[in-house]
């Protein structure tokens, strides 16, 4: 970044990329409880945050692939009890074959090393043999297929060093058996002074920014944005849904999507979204500062990182503003229909008719796959229709008999 001679292009980025109170709608946060708490937030001063915001923008415009620094959440209690942290540090070390490092960068390798971790943490006062609250925090840190796993730990280590070493205790373990490499995390919710670990979403986000930092020190081209810095208005798929999706399940929320969707290609209107003024505005609050954090770099005589954040600007200006529902809309138009829409489309064209011959003769105009009809018998089922899903079971059946004789003449 040679060439920022001032501090005022570097300001102006660290305000677009973490100041939001202008230019992006939040929910409203949740009431906090009567019982004050001792959190511990990330040390902004631990890595040059103006400089920092610069680059992010900067690879943003090369779309460089974003860090991922997400918190698991372990499955019921198993985070409140000495044994279920000594658990999840079996888990990642994978029952003591794969290496851990601590914070003093002492390496432990071997079955019982995990007990002796956690036998430590609670002679420190760290964690409890129980308690009502989680005791370790989980953080998987992670990067697209394709990157240098030995760089990636050594960023992940000193991220971790930044963030974690002067209060807290950890352990870090490198997982390679997957196609993106990635390094658990495993922290001491408590720290040596009395606070606890207590991220919010916007922490989680300076996390990332510190992590791309330290990725980059390492020769990683990358960034940590959000999806309004890129211009981006649609939400990711909640996981939840996408798991059932991927297990071909039934979904209320997908059953009131293919409802809706279906009411507009019948009555060829257009789905709209209230929410798409407030992105609107958001993104125009941005893309203005952009322009401005350009102006500023260029007189600094940083003219190679103007040009990028200006190219992210007029990308941001020509990208439309639609939601999956009215994609999805524009494809139903053209006769293209999603799988998931195909089925529960026929959920709601069957399940007032009762007849056997009837639902065949639908069944047969359909041209649904297998799966498919599993899916429906599946979903009437689930909804109260069971005389259909019985219906369609048996037509599914029949279909499989046909094509089973047609393979054999």
């Amino acid at each position: 970044m040679a060439g920022l001679k001032g501090e005022s292009a570097r300001k102006k980025a660290e305000d677009l990329l973490f100041g939001y109170s202008k230019a992006v709608y939040t929910k409203p946060s949740r009431p906090s409880s009567s019982r004050p708490k001792k959190t511990y937030s990330p040390k902004r001063g631990t890595f040059k945050s103006g400089k920092s915001a610069v680059k992010n923008l900067v690879y943003a415009s090369k779309k460089s692939p974003e860090v991922t620094v997400k918190v698991t959440r372990p499955k019921g209690n198993s985070a409140k009890t000495i044994k279920g942290v000594k658990n999840h540090l079996d888990y990642i070390s994978r029952n003591g074959k794969l290496e851990l490092e601590d914070k003093n960068g002492n390496k432990h390798l071997g079955k019982g090393v995990t007990k002796a971790i956690t036998k430590n943490w609670n002679e420190i006062g760290l964690i409890k043999d129980e308690a009502n609250r989680k005791q370790h925090l989980s953080i998987v840190l992670s990067m697209p297929k394709g990157t240098d796993k030995e760089a990636l730990y050594k960023a992940s280590t000193n991220f971790a060093k930044d963030l974690f070493s002067d209060n807290h205790e950890y352990v870090l373990a490198l997982h390679t058996d997957t196609e993106t490499p990635h390094v658990h995390l495993a922290v001491t919710m408590m720290g040596h002074n009395g606070t606890r670990l207590n991220p919010r979403k916007n922490d989680l986000f300076e996390w990332r920014v510190l992590f791309a930092e330290k990725l980059r020190n390492e020769g990683i081209e990358c960034c940590a944005t959000k999806r309004v810095h890129r211009g981006i208005t649609q939400t990711q798929k909640s996981g939840i849904v996408k798991r059932i999706d991927d297990r071909g399940d039934y979904s209320f929320v997908k059953h009131m999507q293919a409802i809706n969707l279906k009411e507009h290609i019948k009555n060829g209107t257009f789905p709209t979204n209230e929410l798409i003024k407030n992105q609107q505005f958001s993104r125009e609050e941005i893309v203005k500062g952009y322009k401005i954090l350009a102006r500023q770099l260029f007189l600094e005589g940083a003219k190679k990182e103007a040009k990028a954040i200006s190219t992210l600007s007029k990308e941001m200006e020509n990208k439309s503003f639609t939601t999956q529902e009215q994609e999805e809309f524009f494809k139903a138009k053209k006769g293209e229909f999603t799988n998931t829409f195909n089925v529960y489309s026929a959920l709601e064209d069957i399940k007032n008719i009762t007849n056997k011959d009837d639902i065949f003769n639908y069944l047969k105009g359909k041209n649904l796959s297998d799966t498919q009809l599993k899916q429906l018998s599946k979903h009437c089922f689930i909804t109260g229709n069971k005389k259909q899903a019985s219906i369609v079971s048996k037509y599914a059946k029949e279909i499989s008999l046909l094509k089973d004789i047609e393979l054999v003449l």
